[in-house]
C-alpha cells in the first residue's frame, strides 16, 4: 500500500511492503516514480472515460456530429479571428486570410468589408510588426490587446470595427460542460 502525504511544497511517499517494512521517499521526483497510476485498479475505467471524451471532441471538431453539436465552423472562425491579436497578425494574415475572414457571417452587415480590410491590411500588419503581448495571463492579455486597439483604431477603421465586433463575441462553455458531463458518467 502507498500513502502520499503533501505538506506545502514537500511530498512524502510511504510504501508499505509485504514484509511489514516501509520505504519512504521524501521528494516529489521519487514519489512520482513510486506511484504509477497505470497500476491502479481504476485505470482502465479512467482511460475509457477520457477516451470517450476525446472522441466526442474530435467528432465535433471534424464535423461528424449531429448539427446542433458540431463545432467545426466555430473552430475555424476562432482561428480566423486570431487576426485581431496584433501580436499574432504580422507575417500570418495574408490576402486569402482576409477573404475568409470577411466571409464570416458576423461581418456580413459591413459594406464592402473584404475590399476595405484588404486595402488596410498592409498598414495594419506594419503596425502589428514587433508587437509583443503576454499570452499567459488572460487579464493582462485582454488589457494589452484592448489598449493596442484603443491606440490604433483610427489608423485602420475597418479592421477596428471588425475587431470591436469580434471582441463582443461571448465565449460559450457548453461544449466543455458536455465533455465534463461525459467524464462523470
Amino acid at each position: 500500500m502507498r500513502v502520499l502525504t503533501i505538506a506545502g511544497s514537500r511530498v512524502k511517499c510511504r510504501e508499505c511492503r509485504k514484509d511489514g517494512r516501509h520505504n519512504t521517499r521524501s521528494n516529489e521526483a521519487e514519489a512520482r516514480r513510486a506511484i504509477d497510476p497505470r497500476a491502479l485498479p481504476e485505470w482502465p475505467q479512467l482511460v475509457a472515460c477520457i477516451t470517450g471524451a476525446f472522441k466526442y471532441l474530435e467528432n465535433r471538431l471534424e464535423d461528424r456530429c449531429s448539427t446542433p453539436f458540431h463545432c467545426k465552423d466555430q473552430h475555424e472562425m476562432c482561428g480566423l479571428l486570431r487576426a485581431f491579436n496584433p501580436a499574432f497578425a504580422y507575417g500570418k494574415v495574408n490576402e486569402l486570410w482576409v477573404q475568409r475572414l470577411a466571409a464570416l457571417p458576423i461581418f456580413s452587415h459591413l459594406p464592402n468589408v473584404a475590399t476595405k480590410l484588404e486595402q488596410e491590411r498592409q498598414d495594419y500588419l506594419l503596425a502589428c510588426r514587433g508587437t509583443s503581448i503576454n499570452h499567459v495571463d488572460v487579464k493582462e492579455f485582454t488589457h494589452e490587446v484592448l489598449l493596442w486597439w484603443k491606440s490604433n483604431h483610427t489608423k485602420f477603421p475597418t479592421w477596428a470595427t471588425a475587431a470591436r465586433i469580434t471582441m463582443c463575441l461571448s465565449p460559450n462553455s457548453a461544449s466543455c460542460e458536455r465533455v465534463f458531463s461525459l467524464l462523470t458518467h
